[in-house]
Protein backbone atom coordinates (compact mmCIF):
# COMPACT_ATOMS: atom_id res chain seq x y z
CA UNK A 1 0.00 0.00 0.00
CA UNK A 2 1.27 3.46 -0.91
CA UNK A 3 1.72 5.93 1.91
CA UNK A 4 2.09 8.78 -0.61
CA UNK A 5 0.53 9.06 -4.03
CA UNK A 6 1.05 12.01 -6.37
CA UNK A 7 -1.29 12.05 -9.35
CA UNK A 8 -0.88 14.32 -12.38
CA UNK A 9 0.70 17.12 -10.39
CA UNK A 10 1.09 20.32 -12.41
CA UNK A 11 2.09 23.76 -11.19
CA UNK A 12 2.27 27.15 -12.83
CA UNK A 13 3.68 30.43 -11.58
CA UNK A 14 2.19 33.14 -13.72
CA UNK A 15 2.44 31.91 -17.31
CA UNK A 16 5.45 29.69 -16.58
CA UNK A 17 4.85 25.98 -16.23
CA UNK A 18 7.04 24.54 -13.44
CA UNK A 19 5.64 20.99 -13.15
CA UNK A 20 3.83 18.98 -15.79
CA UNK A 21 1.76 15.94 -14.86
CA UNK A 22 4.13 14.47 -12.28
CA UNK A 23 2.92 11.12 -10.94
CA UNK A 24 4.55 8.68 -8.54
CA UNK A 25 3.81 6.50 -5.52
CA UNK A 26 5.87 5.83 -2.43
CA UNK A 27 5.48 2.78 -0.22
CA UNK A 28 5.87 2.62 3.55
CA UNK A 29 9.49 2.38 4.67
CA UNK A 30 10.89 3.07 1.20
CA UNK A 31 13.44 5.67 0.12
CA UNK A 32 12.73 7.73 -2.99
CA UNK A 33 15.01 10.29 -4.66
CA UNK A 34 13.82 13.08 -6.95
CA UNK A 35 16.72 14.20 -9.12
CA UNK A 36 17.13 16.72 -11.91
CA UNK A 37 18.90 19.85 -13.00
CA UNK A 38 18.72 23.13 -11.09
CA UNK A 39 15.39 24.82 -11.77
CA UNK A 40 13.70 21.63 -12.95
CA UNK A 41 11.04 21.72 -10.23
CA UNK A 42 12.45 19.18 -7.76
CA UNK A 43 12.06 21.36 -4.69
CA UNK A 44 8.70 22.68 -5.83
CA UNK A 45 7.45 19.08 -6.06
CA UNK A 46 8.57 18.45 -2.47
CA UNK A 47 7.07 21.68 -1.17
CA UNK A 48 3.79 21.00 -2.96
CA UNK A 49 3.40 17.73 -1.06
CA UNK A 50 3.07 19.68 2.19
CA UNK A 51 1.32 22.57 0.44
CA UNK A 52 4.09 25.12 0.92
CA UNK A 53 4.23 26.21 -2.71
CA UNK A 54 4.04 30.00 -3.32
CA UNK A 55 0.56 31.38 -2.64
CA UNK A 56 0.33 32.78 -6.16
CA UNK A 57 1.17 29.42 -7.74
CA UNK A 58 -1.60 27.47 -9.46
CA UNK A 59 -1.58 23.80 -8.52
CA UNK A 60 -3.49 21.02 -10.25
CA UNK A 61 -3.60 17.31 -9.52
CA UNK A 62 -4.02 15.18 -6.42
CA UNK A 63 -1.67 14.38 -3.54
CA UNK A 64 -2.76 11.59 -1.23
CA UNK A 65 -1.11 10.98 2.13
CA UNK A 66 -2.46 7.57 3.09
CA UNK A 67 -6.16 8.05 2.24
CA UNK A 68 -6.23 11.83 2.71
CA UNK A 69 -6.20 14.26 -0.21
CA UNK A 70 -3.82 16.95 1.01
CA UNK A 71 -4.83 19.36 -1.74
CA UNK A 72 -8.34 19.64 -0.25
CA UNK A 73 -7.23 20.44 3.31
CA UNK A 74 -7.28 23.92 4.83
CA UNK A 75 -4.32 25.48 6.64
CA UNK A 76 -5.56 24.38 10.09
CA UNK A 77 -5.70 20.74 8.96
CA UNK A 78 -2.35 21.00 7.19
CA UNK A 79 -0.67 22.27 10.36
CA UNK A 80 -1.68 19.03 12.08
CA UNK A 81 0.05 17.04 9.32
CA UNK A 82 3.24 19.07 8.90
CA UNK A 83 5.82 18.10 11.48
CA UNK A 84 3.69 15.45 13.17
CA UNK A 85 3.01 13.16 10.20
CA UNK A 86 5.22 14.59 7.47
CA UNK A 87 8.57 16.00 8.59
CA UNK A 88 10.68 18.37 6.49
CA UNK A 89 14.44 18.87 6.30
CA UNK A 90 15.06 22.12 4.44
CA UNK A 91 18.04 22.91 2.26
CA UNK A 92 19.48 25.75 4.31
CA UNK A 93 19.21 25.29 8.09
CA UNK A 94 19.81 28.97 8.88
CA UNK A 95 16.58 29.89 7.11
CA UNK A 96 14.72 26.92 8.65
CA UNK A 97 15.75 27.72 12.23
CA UNK A 98 14.61 30.68 14.31
CA UNK A 99 17.72 32.77 15.12
CA UNK A 100 16.30 34.17 18.38
CA UNK A 101 15.36 30.82 19.95
CA UNK A 102 17.68 28.16 21.30
CA UNK A 103 17.82 24.95 19.30
CA UNK A 104 16.43 23.13 22.33
CA UNK A 105 13.37 25.35 22.46
CA UNK A 106 12.78 24.83 18.76
CA UNK A 107 12.76 21.05 19.06
CA UNK A 108 10.68 20.98 22.26
CA UNK A 109 8.23 23.47 20.78
CA UNK A 110 7.56 21.03 17.93
CA UNK A 111 6.93 18.23 20.43
CA UNK A 112 4.56 20.31 22.60
CA UNK A 113 2.67 21.63 19.59
CA UNK A 114 1.93 18.21 18.13
CA UNK A 115 1.63 16.02 21.21
CA UNK A 116 0.19 15.96 24.71
CA UNK A 117 3.58 16.37 26.39
CA UNK A 118 4.26 19.38 28.59
CA UNK A 119 7.37 21.56 28.30
CA UNK A 120 9.31 19.58 30.93
CA UNK A 121 8.67 16.25 29.20
CA UNK A 122 9.42 17.79 25.81
CA UNK A 123 12.75 19.12 27.08
CA UNK A 124 13.70 15.64 28.30
CA UNK A 125 12.79 14.21 24.91
CA UNK A 126 14.77 16.99 23.22
CA UNK A 127 17.91 15.92 25.10
CA UNK A 128 17.42 12.37 23.79
CA UNK A 129 16.94 13.64 20.24
CA UNK A 130 20.08 15.79 20.36
CA UNK A 131 22.08 12.76 21.48
CA UNK A 132 20.53 10.66 18.70
CA UNK A 133 21.66 13.10 16.02
CA UNK A 134 25.17 13.29 17.45
CA UNK A 135 25.00 16.65 19.22
CA UNK A 136 26.61 16.15 22.60
CA UNK A 137 26.82 16.99 25.34
CA UNK A 138 23.11 17.56 24.79
CA UNK A 139 22.82 19.44 28.08
CA UNK A 140 25.04 22.15 26.57
CA UNK A 141 23.79 22.10 22.96
CA UNK A 142 20.16 22.48 24.09
CA UNK A 143 20.97 26.02 25.30
CA UNK A 144 22.72 27.18 22.14
CA UNK A 145 21.38 29.42 19.39
CA UNK A 146 21.70 28.50 15.68
CA UNK A 147 24.51 31.02 15.04
CA UNK A 148 26.59 29.32 17.73
CA UNK A 149 26.66 26.04 15.80
CA UNK A 150 28.50 25.02 12.61
CA UNK A 151 26.62 24.33 9.39
CA UNK A 152 26.80 20.59 9.93
CA UNK A 153 25.57 20.93 13.51
CA UNK A 154 22.66 23.12 12.43
CA UNK A 155 21.69 20.52 9.84
CA UNK A 156 21.69 17.89 12.60
CA UNK A 157 19.28 20.10 14.56
CA UNK A 158 17.02 20.23 11.51
CA UNK A 159 17.08 16.42 11.38
CA UNK A 160 16.17 16.38 15.06
CA UNK A 161 13.15 18.60 14.47
CA UNK A 162 12.07 16.50 11.47
CA UNK A 163 12.22 13.18 13.36
CA UNK A 164 11.05 14.45 16.76
CA UNK A 165 7.53 13.06 16.40
CA UNK A 166 8.48 9.97 14.37
CA UNK A 167 6.57 11.09 11.26
CA UNK A 168 5.43 8.61 8.65
CA UNK A 169 7.27 10.53 5.91
CA UNK A 170 10.35 12.74 5.99
CA UNK A 171 11.00 15.04 3.04
CA UNK A 172 14.60 16.25 2.63
CA UNK A 173 15.22 19.09 0.18
CA UNK A 174 18.88 19.11 -0.96
CA UNK A 175 20.01 18.65 2.66
CA UNK A 176 23.70 18.16 1.81
CA UNK A 177 24.18 21.02 -0.65
CA UNK A 178 25.94 23.29 1.86
CA UNK A 179 28.22 20.56 3.27
CA UNK A 180 31.61 19.34 2.10
CA UNK A 181 31.99 15.76 0.87
CA UNK A 182 33.07 14.30 4.22
CA UNK A 183 30.25 16.07 6.07
CA UNK A 184 27.80 14.91 3.38
CA UNK A 185 28.60 11.25 3.98
CA UNK A 186 28.34 11.65 7.76
CA UNK A 187 25.05 13.50 7.39
CA UNK A 188 23.54 10.93 5.01
CA UNK A 189 24.54 8.00 7.22
CA UNK A 190 22.99 9.77 10.20
CA UNK A 191 19.80 10.69 8.36
CA UNK A 192 19.25 7.20 6.96
CA UNK A 193 19.92 5.63 10.36
CA UNK A 194 17.30 7.83 12.02
CA UNK A 195 14.78 7.20 9.24
CA UNK A 196 15.27 3.45 9.60
CA UNK A 197 15.04 3.60 13.40
CA UNK A 198 11.67 5.36 13.18
CA UNK A 199 10.48 3.14 10.31
CA UNK A 200 9.77 6.32 8.37
CA UNK A 201 9.56 6.78 4.61
CA UNK A 202 12.03 9.19 2.99
CA UNK A 203 11.60 11.39 -0.05
CA UNK A 204 14.84 13.20 -0.85
CA UNK A 205 15.42 15.93 -3.42
CA UNK A 206 18.94 15.92 -4.82
CA UNK A 207 20.77 17.13 -7.92
CA UNK A 208 23.61 14.73 -7.13
CA UNK A 209 22.99 11.56 -9.14
CA UNK A 210 26.02 9.90 -7.52
CA UNK A 211 23.86 9.41 -4.43
CA UNK A 212 21.41 7.19 -6.31
CA UNK A 213 22.84 4.01 -4.75
CA UNK A 214 21.34 5.12 -1.42
CA UNK A 215 17.78 4.97 -2.73
CA UNK A 216 15.20 2.31 -3.51
CA UNK A 217 13.72 4.39 -6.34
CA UNK A 218 14.89 7.37 -8.36
CA UNK A 219 12.70 9.82 -10.27
CA UNK A 220 14.46 11.98 -12.85
CA UNK A 221 12.09 14.92 -12.98
CA UNK A 222 13.53 16.09 -16.31
CA UNK A 223 12.64 12.79 -17.95
CA UNK A 224 9.71 11.81 -15.66
CA UNK A 225 11.42 8.46 -15.42
CA UNK A 226 11.20 6.17 -12.42
CA UNK A 227 14.05 3.74 -11.87
CA UNK A 228 13.82 0.90 -9.38
CA UNK A 229 16.92 -0.35 -7.57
Amino acid sequence: MSILSVENLSLKIGSESILNNISFKLGQGRILAITGESGSGKSMTALSIIQLQPKYAKLKGKIFFKDQDITEKDEFELCKIRGAKIGMIFQEPMTALNPVKTVGDQISETIVLHSEKNKKSADTETLNILERVGLSPATEVIKRYPHELSGGQRQRVVIGIAIALKPSIVIADEPTSSLDSDAQNIFLDLMFAQIEKNNSTLLMVSHDTSLSSYFDRVIDINEILVRER
